[in-house]
Protein backbone atom coordinates (compact mmCIF):
# COMPACT_ATOMS: atom_id res chain seq x y z
CA UNK A 1 0.00 0.00 0.00
CA UNK A 2 1.28 3.47 -0.88
CA UNK A 3 1.88 6.10 1.77
CA UNK A 4 2.24 9.79 0.87
CA UNK A 5 3.78 12.61 2.89
CA UNK A 6 3.59 16.29 1.97
CA UNK A 7 6.39 18.84 2.02
CA UNK A 8 6.77 21.13 5.02
CA UNK A 9 5.87 24.79 4.38
CA UNK A 10 8.78 26.69 5.98
CA UNK A 11 9.39 30.26 7.07
CA UNK A 12 12.11 30.55 4.42
CA UNK A 13 9.67 29.56 1.67
CA UNK A 14 7.10 32.08 2.92
CA UNK A 15 9.72 34.85 3.08
CA UNK A 16 11.06 34.01 -0.39
CA UNK A 17 7.62 34.03 -1.97
CA UNK A 18 6.71 37.25 -0.17
CA UNK A 19 9.96 38.98 -1.17
CA UNK A 20 9.69 38.07 -4.84
CA UNK A 21 5.99 39.01 -4.87
CA UNK A 22 6.78 42.48 -3.50
CA UNK A 23 9.57 42.84 -6.04
CA UNK A 24 7.20 41.73 -8.82
CA UNK A 25 4.58 44.33 -7.82
CA UNK A 26 7.27 47.00 -7.65
CA UNK A 27 8.41 46.30 -11.21
CA UNK A 28 4.83 46.33 -12.48
CA UNK A 29 4.26 49.61 -10.62
CA UNK A 30 7.35 51.11 -12.26
CA UNK A 31 6.08 49.89 -15.68
CA UNK A 32 8.82 47.31 -16.26
CA UNK A 33 6.43 44.66 -17.54
CA UNK A 34 9.02 42.22 -18.85
CA UNK A 35 10.90 41.95 -15.55
CA UNK A 36 7.60 41.88 -13.63
CA UNK A 37 6.34 39.04 -15.82
CA UNK A 38 9.53 37.03 -15.32
CA UNK A 39 9.24 37.50 -11.56
CA UNK A 40 5.58 36.47 -11.73
CA UNK A 41 6.54 33.21 -13.44
CA UNK A 42 9.26 32.67 -10.82
CA UNK A 43 6.77 33.22 -7.96
CA UNK A 44 4.31 30.80 -9.56
CA UNK A 45 7.03 28.15 -9.89
CA UNK A 46 8.03 28.67 -6.24
CA UNK A 47 4.44 28.30 -5.06
CA UNK A 48 3.93 25.24 -7.29
CA UNK A 49 7.01 23.54 -5.87
CA UNK A 50 6.18 24.32 -2.22
CA UNK A 51 2.54 23.25 -2.42
CA UNK A 52 2.80 20.16 -4.64
CA UNK A 53 5.97 18.44 -3.40
CA UNK A 54 5.17 14.96 -2.08
CA UNK A 55 7.12 11.95 -0.86
CA UNK A 56 5.44 8.62 -1.69
CA UNK A 57 6.46 5.15 -0.59
CA UNK A 58 5.52 2.79 -3.40
CA UNK A 59 5.91 -0.92 -4.24
CA UNK A 60 6.86 -1.88 -7.79
CA UNK A 61 7.28 -5.25 -9.38
CA UNK A 62 10.67 -6.44 -10.58
CA UNK A 63 11.64 -8.75 -13.41
CA UNK A 64 11.50 -11.69 -11.00
CA UNK A 65 7.96 -13.01 -10.45
CA UNK A 66 6.66 -12.58 -6.90
CA UNK A 67 9.46 -10.17 -6.02
CA UNK A 68 8.56 -6.55 -5.30
CA UNK A 69 10.80 -3.57 -4.63
CA UNK A 70 10.10 -0.64 -2.30
CA UNK A 71 10.89 2.81 -3.67
CA UNK A 72 10.54 6.38 -2.45
CA UNK A 73 9.15 8.64 -5.18
CA UNK A 74 9.91 12.35 -4.72
CA UNK A 75 7.54 14.49 -6.77
CA UNK A 76 8.48 18.18 -6.73
CA UNK A 77 5.39 19.46 -8.51
CA UNK A 78 4.05 19.39 -12.03
CA UNK A 79 6.92 21.41 -13.49
CA UNK A 80 9.73 19.02 -12.54
CA UNK A 81 10.55 15.36 -12.99
CA UNK A 82 10.00 12.71 -10.33
CA UNK A 83 12.96 11.14 -8.57
CA UNK A 84 12.82 7.49 -7.48
CA UNK A 85 15.04 6.13 -4.72
CA UNK A 86 15.05 2.33 -4.24
CA UNK A 87 14.98 1.68 -0.49
CA UNK A 88 17.28 -1.31 -0.96
CA UNK A 89 20.03 1.12 -2.03
CA UNK A 90 19.54 3.46 0.93
CA UNK A 91 22.66 3.68 3.11
CA UNK A 92 21.79 6.17 5.82
CA UNK A 93 19.30 8.82 6.95
CA UNK A 94 20.62 11.81 8.89
CA UNK A 95 18.79 14.70 10.54
CA UNK A 96 20.46 17.96 9.51
CA UNK A 97 19.99 21.61 10.52
CA UNK A 98 20.47 24.68 8.37
CA UNK A 99 22.41 27.78 9.40
CA UNK A 100 21.46 29.15 12.83
CA UNK A 101 19.20 26.11 13.37
CA UNK A 102 16.22 27.84 11.78
CA UNK A 103 15.22 24.83 9.72
CA UNK A 104 15.86 21.10 9.63
CA UNK A 105 15.64 18.35 7.04
CA UNK A 106 16.45 14.69 6.48
CA UNK A 107 19.47 13.82 4.34
CA UNK A 108 19.14 10.50 2.48
CA UNK A 109 22.36 8.87 1.22
CA UNK A 110 21.74 6.17 -1.40
CA UNK A 111 23.19 4.33 -4.37
CA UNK A 112 26.63 3.01 -5.19
CA UNK A 113 27.96 6.51 -5.82
CA UNK A 114 26.65 7.80 -2.44
CA UNK A 115 24.16 10.26 -3.89
CA UNK A 116 22.34 12.58 -1.50
CA UNK A 117 18.80 13.93 -1.40
CA UNK A 118 17.30 16.30 1.17
CA UNK A 119 13.66 15.79 2.14
CA UNK A 120 11.45 17.91 4.40
CA UNK A 121 8.27 15.96 5.16
CA UNK A 122 5.53 17.71 7.11
CA UNK A 123 5.09 14.78 9.50
CA UNK A 124 8.73 13.89 10.07
CA UNK A 125 8.31 11.22 12.76
CA UNK A 126 5.69 9.36 10.71
CA UNK A 127 7.95 9.56 7.66
CA UNK A 128 10.90 8.14 9.61
CA UNK A 129 8.86 5.28 11.08
CA UNK A 130 7.44 4.38 7.63
CA UNK A 131 10.92 4.58 6.12
CA UNK A 132 12.38 2.33 8.82
CA UNK A 133 9.53 -0.18 8.47
CA UNK A 134 9.89 -0.41 4.68
CA UNK A 135 13.69 -0.30 4.76
CA UNK A 136 13.77 -3.23 7.20
CA UNK A 137 11.35 -5.21 5.01
CA UNK A 138 13.61 -4.78 1.95
CA UNK A 139 16.73 -5.90 3.83
CA UNK A 140 15.18 -9.24 4.88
Amino acid sequence: MDRTFHHRFTIGAICGILLFSILMFYFFWEKHALIGTLLMVLVLCMIERVIHTTYTFHKVGTSLPGKEQEILVINKGRLSMNKSIPLGELHEVTRMKTAFGLNHYLLLVYGTRKRMEAVMPDEEEGFLSELKKRWDSTRK
